[in-house]
């Protein structure tokens, strides 16, 4: 008995049509997947209605201009990611060839805490290859869900159902301050001080107006005399010498301790956050070289969670 006849009692579907509705997924349109390109916003256009005539049910919606993916689309995106990825682990497997697997986090994370982590990941998953995908933190469940990326490092109370997670290790904040800038600076006296520091900081955010509104509360004048597009600028700001910074704890791997001071700053204790390694399980089902990445991210990060 063949249970896939339906499958192929008509034509419509295909590999590359598949693949045309994860890179309209993957760009948030059809405009966005065609680069604007007309003669390839043609094509995708009519695969995608062919494979509405196959399923029989509606795969994209106007939004406001342009066009997105309905439900329906989102959930067809979402099916022919895990299987066009398990078809590409078992050709690379046939040729020899590594496997690829996305881990996503926010910048700093990934600089900080993956790519130095990377030597270590590939000797214990030998034959992948990773791709670091920089997103932001409030995109991170919502990609790990479509299956656009295959792991995670996000914040714990950002988990929630079906993504699973593991804990990785606390993340905190605090003040790191160039030597040159720090003399005489205590932690008994840096309250009284702090405000004759040059501090760098991102522009925006969550993190900048929760840091702006507790330092107010607690009566701690902050001076921000740099305002950086990212925690990894700040941090540079500072292994210059020029400048302080408010950062994750786990920026501390980036500065040489004799030349880089670190100071807790109290106002902040109730910010911290637990750091979490997620994934969709409905993809570890069918791509187990992602369960492996996650329990080696998981044990590499345990020795620098105990560090602090």
């Amino acid at each position: 008995m063949d249970k896939f006849a339906s499958l192929f009692a008509q034509g419509g579907l295909s590999l590359d049509r598949l693949r045309t509705i994860c890179r309209v997924a993957d760009a948030g349109g059809l405009s966005r997947a065609a680069d604007g390109d007309a003669a390839q916003m043609s094509l995708f256009s009519r695969q995608i209605r062919e494979l509405e005539t196959f399923f029989g049910t509606a795969l994209t919606r106007r939004k406001g201009k342009g066009i997105a993916l309905t439900k329906a689309g989102e959930e067809l995106a979402r099916l022919a990611r895990v299987q066009l990825a398990a078809l590409d682990d078992f050709r690379r497997a046939c040729r020899a060839e590594p496997q690829h697997v996305t881990i996503g986090s926010s910048e700093s994370v990934l600089h900080w805490l993956v790519v130095p982590q990377l030597g270590a990941l590939r000797a214990r998953v030998p034959d992948t290859e990773f791709e670091l995908a920089a997103v932001r933190t409030r995109d991170l469940a919502m990609q790990l869900s479509s299956l656009a990326l295959d792991v995670a490092l996000i914040r714990e109370d950002a988990v929630a159902p079906p993504i699973e997670s593991r804990t990785a290790m606390p993340l905190g904040f605090a003040l790191f301050v160039p030597v040159a800038l720090a003399g005489g600076l205590t932690p008994r006296n840096l309250r009284t001080r702090i405000a004759a520091l040059p501090i760098a900081i991102s522009r925006g955010g969550q993190f900048r107006a929760q840091l702006e509104s507790s330092a107010a509360r607690a009566g701690w004048p902050l001076r921000f005399v740099l305002h950086c597009s990212s925690s990894t600028e700040s941090a540079a700001a500072v292994r210059h010498g020029s400048h302080a910074a408010i950062l994750p704890t786990i920026a501390a791997a980036t500065f040489d301790p004799s030349l880089v001071r670190r100071f807790a700053l109290p106002f902040l204790d109730d910010y911290g956050r637990t750091l979490a390694v997620a994934w969709n399980p409905r993809l570890v089902e069918t791509r187990p070289l992602v369960g492996r990445v996650v329990a080696a991210l998981v044990e590499l990060l345990a020795p620098l969670a105990v560090r602090g």
